[in-house]
């Protein structure tokens, strides 16, 4: 069941959006507990009246005017209740259903601004049975309305406990503009959303918010429920952000803090706007980096949208301090697949939309990724698996699937402000760190360029670059790694499989490119290459400006351009072998100006 605290609720507090006309159905499930000199209250009939005795709206009047601090409302039986009037509480309440678990339904129907429960009191606390659901049914053409679950006040944070049952609102009419499952304009806590936790919000012409606050949404354990938004416009299944309609207020801390583990469902889907399905204006805090057992995520993130679509995104720094394992697919469809009224509509704007699987506009610190999978798919625009503007570290390996195709273009691994003016960080702070190996396939696809790892920094990988790493582009450049400081890796027995309709490039530096352990091929029939490299005007297997240097190469390499230049290794000032030459390499240069200009090193 759930545990729901609140001081001092003003009614109704967030009275920005119009147009609202839902469904909504508050199933709550929480902690149950039951002090002693509760009020013990039977609702046995399903009676709206408030003197009919062992009614509902005549239970919640007796504790009202009983003033105790502690309460019960036991249901009798399966009860299908119609109101005309939200339950409004001013003391503590812990619903229960019969021993045989009977499912009881409240309902309340007609044009309302109001939530569905309301809770006006001070330091109200509520527990709600899983089997008990309460609904509130909006007629279309019945005018304007607020679409809330769950709300808390201006003046005071919303506060709930153990999450086990559902939050849901619904909206069909085109007269809704937003619904929100379960909000509030001051913060958000919670204790533990557990695996049965349902909280869904959907509107087929509006935006829709799940779990959403305006000044920062803290949940001390684990996220292992399910989360699902769905609408015409901007969707957020859990965040801290502004809500369509709503001004925010001026608030310290609007960051995003799971303290135990991300391990349940978040689905975040839009016919026609932004997408998120964890999105945190300030920073976003998964786990306790003092805590080995927190900060993990195994479960399934599912976002589809239009203009940006994002899976886990922070305005801030993002740390997610446990080892992922998750299934994250995060698609821009490109168009919108439903019609939007035209009030609705965003005016348009030359900026390519951007769809991220785990994006940070400051600093993005991971545990490490020993499995899952994260794909990035945009039909009209950017595409990016992990990203930051500021700088990534994964400490522990990536041995996980990145799989991603964007038409302009796609980066699996990046660091970098080229999509936004990022002055107060220099290029040379935009690093990637992976500190262990790299076993997973990480592949990227384009119209446009298409680079695996992009770093405006430096570029490390402490252990052994063993897995695939493929890029694509069929109208531009592709790239294996790519960095303004040096490459550095421990040594590489995988793959680099690189075929650009420009230039294709393996690994490249603007300074140096070390591979200390040196490159090692698996196969000794070099039927399995380390680097398979093909460009149209030009082709390069491993280059640096300033230095390479290799601990030795018993690999195999394939460089060739249709029409240009290929050169297997080179740089433009030192290039050191520190070990063997015993790998296999072939270089093909071709096209009527350059069909000679071919080279193994420059």
């Amino acid at each position: 069941m759930m545990l729901v605290s609140t001081t001092s609720l003003t009614p109704y507090p967030i009275v920005g959006m119009t147009k609202r006309k839902l469904i909504l159905t508050c199933l709550l499930a929480a902690i149950s507990w039951r002090p002693a000199g509760a009020v013990d209250l039977t609702v046995s009939n399903t009676s709206k009246d408030v003197s009919v005795t062992n009614s509902l709206p005549w239970a919640v009047a007796q504790i009202n005017s009983q003033a105790q601090s502690s309460n019960t409302i036991t249901f009798e039986g399966a009860l299908d209740i119609e109101l005309d009037n939200p339950l409004v509480l001013e003391y503590p309440v812990s619903f229960q259903t019969d021993a045989a678990g009977n499912p009881v339904r409240v309902t309340r129907t007609g044009n309302a601004i109001e939530p569905v429960l309301h809770l006006d009191g001070e330091s109200i606390e509520i527990s709600v049975p899983e089997q008990l659901t309460f609904e509130l049914l909006q007629p279309e053409n019945e005018g304007e309305m607020q679409l809330i679950g769950v709300v808390g006040s201006v003046e005071n944070a919303l506060h709930l406990g153990q999450v086990d049952g559902t939050v849901r609102v619904d909206s069909q009419s085109d007269e809704t503009g937003a619904v929100l499952a379960v909000g509030s304009p001051k913060k958000l806590m919670v204790e533990n959303i557990g695996e049965t936790a349902r909280i869904e919000a959907s509107s087929a012409y509006g935006a829709a918010y799940g779990m959403v606050s305006l000044s920062g949404v803290d949940i001390k354990g684990n996220l292992d429920g399910t989360i699902s938004v769905e609408g015409a416009t901007e969707v957020i299944a859990l965040g801290s952000d502004t809500i369509e309609g709503i001004v925010d207020p001026e608030s310290v801390d609007n960051g995003v803090i799971i303290g135990g583990s991300i391990n349940g469902n978040l689905i975040a889907i839009s016919s026609g706007g932004d997408a998120f399905a964890i999105r945190a204006e300030g920073d976003l805090l998964i786990g306790d980096t003092d805590d080995s057992g927190t900060g993990n995520v195994t479960g399934s993130v599912t976002v589809e949208g239009v203009d940006d679509i994002e899976g886990c995104s922070s305005g801030g720094n993002l740390v997610m301090a446990g080892d992922y394992s998750a299934a994250m697919i995060v698609t821009g469809t490109g168009t919108p697949s439903a019609p939007v009224p035209v009030a609705m509509v965003a005016s348009p704007d030359d900026t390519p939309s951007m769809a991220v699987g785990i994006g940070a506009k400051g600093y993005l610190t991971m545990g490490s990724m020993s499995g899952g999978s994260i794909a990035v798919t945009n039909a009209d625009g950017n595409a990016l698996g992990i990203g930051s503007m500021s700088g990534i570290t994964l400490n522990g390996n990536l041995d996980g699937d990145i799989r991603v195709e964007g038409s302009e273009f796609a980066s699996a691994v990046v660091a970098t402000d080229s999509f936004t003016d990022q002055d107060d960080i220099p290029d040379a702070d935009r690093n990637i760190l992976i500190d262990g190996n790299i076993d997973g396939l990480i592949s990227v696809a384009s119209e446009g360029d298409a680079t695996v790892m992009m770093a405006d920094g430096s570029l490390t990988v402490t252990g052994d670059l063993g897995g695939n790493l493929a890029a694509s582009s069929s109208g531009g450049s592709a790239s294996g790694m790519v960095a303004g400081g040096p490459v550095s890796i421990g040594s590489m027995s995988g793959e680099v499989e690189v075929s650009g309709a420009i230039e294709g490039l393996g690994i490249v530096s603007e300074d140096a490119v070390i591979i200390s352990g040196g490159i090692i091929d698996g196969d000794a029939n070099y039927e399995t290459l380390n680097f398979d490299i093909s460009g149209g005007q030009f082709a390069a297997g491993i280059g640096a400006d300033n230095r390479v240097e290799i601990g030795g190469f018993d690999g195999s390499m394939n460089v060739e351009s249709s029409s240009g230049p290929a050169v297997g290794m080179f740089s433009f000032r030192e290039l050191e072998l520190d070990g063997n030459l015993t790998g296999s390499v072939s270089v093909t240069g071709g096209g009527r100006c350059c069909s000679n200009w071919s080279r193994l090193f420059l």
